[in-house]
């Protein structure tokens, strides 16, 4: 079990050979039960250096990032900042984070959507773009200039905004 988990993690994305759900549980590793969280985390420790993943705590702590990525693609809780960060993803922060959680949310149900790091990278990026393309048409409305949508607002995550308030949220905005 563990011979094919430092193996897989050589610090470099060669696609190593995954460890398989079998050998998690062998050393332990619990919540590995679905082709893609095996997947996901497979792919993560690849990029990983062994002495990242040197014991069962921590590749029990990426194990639990990677179901939280899964289960969040279904109706499961949403990954949180630093379970995104342990598991390699950039250019998620405190300020996007609730973007990125909405888009991982928004993804195929059974977790395929976000089932390698490179999907899941894609998924973050496009979210965290949207989010601060959002933001700057939202900071930028002076009431003269083009008035941020219900889209922006939805990409910015900001909740409570409807056709029915849009105008007087606008209006407060500017």
């Amino acid at each position: 079990g563990y011979t094919a988990i430092l193996a897989s993690a050589d610090g470099v994305d060669n696609n190593a050979s995954k460890p398989t759900a079998a050998q998690y549980a062998a050393i332990g590793v619990t919540g590995m039960d679905s082709a893609p969280e095996v997947s996901l985390l497979g792919d993560v420790l690849d990029v990983k250096s062994s002495a990242a993943v040197d014991s069962v705590a921590e590749v029990q702590a990426l194990a639990d990032a990677a179901a939280a990525v899964v289960a969040a693609a279904g109706a499961g809780s949403a990954p949180t900042l630093a379970q995104l960060q342990a598991l390699g993803i950039t250019g998620v922060t405190a300020d996007n984070l609730a973007a990125v959680q909405a888009a991982i949310a928004a993804t195929a149900d059974d977790g395929t959507g976000v089932d390698t790091l490179g999907e899941l990278q894609t998924v973050v990026t496009t979210a965290a773009t949207a989010a601060a393309n959002a933001l700057a048409v939202i900071a930028a409305y002076d009431g003269s200039n083009t008035a941020p949508s219900l889209t922006d607002y939805s990409a910015a995550a900001v909740t409570g905004v409807s056709a029915a308030n849009l105008g007087a949220i606008n209006s407060a905005v500017a």
